[in-house]
């Protein structure tokens, strides 16, 4: 259960990145644009 729940946790966190960095790179594009 422990080691689900930290895959899950990891799952997480990686697509909080991913998001994080979309976002950052939108942002960037549009202020460069």
């Amino acid at each position: 259960i422990a080691n689900k729940l930290d895959a899950c946790l990891s799952f997480a966190l990686l697509y909080e990145l991913l998001y994080t960095t979309l976002l950052i790179g939108l942002l960037t594009y549009t202020i460069i644009i």
